[in-house]
């Protein structure tokens, strides 16, 4: 169970930055980039701080293609600051004061489209990590897996439908068990008469056991008949 602490550390955001958050609308993508600037800044008592598309992908958990659309509307909004010096090293920064924000109707509620995901810009701005035709799209999907899917997943003795297993893995937060459990409950029944036979052949998908609730199963152990007794004994 989650216990954050403030003596664990936590991002000091002064209450007029917050209440004048409060009245805007910004769209999922842009608040989930804000909130990782505020702790790469903040969080660390700075200003501004460099930080790549790489790192924005790693911590929020999408594609660079959409950190950098978010990255674009907050700058066009005048919401953040982009520094870049003479090796082309991009720093970010948020902008306090509020007054300055350029928050346009249009602008309000959605990022503006861009279906060009090839534009000179964005090959600028994007290392070669990043996502393009040639980048196969299981790789793309596998960095937006959870570290806790992934342990649960490499332990998970049949590695088939990977993706249908995040789906149910996603679709469960709040009411999975903690990995140590399902972890415990895997070792258990990887012993089990049912995962072993005909070399694993009746080992469910992983998604089937996660939207079964499977961890609860109990396991089966063998019953060593009693010594027979002759018909006429009692």
């Amino acid at each position: 169970m989650a216990n954050p602490q403030t003596d664990d550390g936590y991002t000091p955001i002064a209450n007029e930055i917050v209440e004048a958050l409060m009245k805007i609308n910004l769209s999922a993508y842009e608040s989930r980039v804000l909130w990782f600037l505020f702790r790469k800044t903040y969080g660390w008592n700075k200003k501004t701080d460099r930080i790549s598309l790489s790192q924005f992908s790693q911590y929020i958990g999408l594609d660079r293609r959409l950190i950098h659309r978010a990255i674009t509307s907050l700058s066009s909004k005048q919401m953040i600051v982009i520094y870049k010096d003479d090796t082309f090293n991009v720093s970010y920064g948020f902008q306090k004061d509020y007054d300055k924000w350029n928050l346009s109707s249009k602008k309000m509620t959605v990022i503006d489209s861009d279906d060009k995901l090839s534009s000179i810009q964005m090959t600028k701005l994007s290392s070669i990590q990043i996502p393009t035709k040639e980048t196969t799209k299981e790789t793309t999907k596998e960095k937006t897996y959870t570290a806790e899917f992934l342990k649960f997943y490499q332990a998970y003795p049949k590695h088939k439908k990977r993706d249908d297993a995040w789906k149910a893995w996603k679709s469960m937060n709040g009411t999975r068990p903690s990995l140590e459990i399902l972890l415990s409950a895997i070792e258990a029944q990887k012993k089990s008469e049912d995962w072993t036979k005909k070399g694993g052949q009746f080992i469910p998908y992983p998604a089937s056991w996660l939207r079964s609730g499977q961890w609860n199963d109990e396991i089966e152990t063998e019953n060593f008949p009693s010594e027979e007794k002759e018909p006429w004994e009692v």
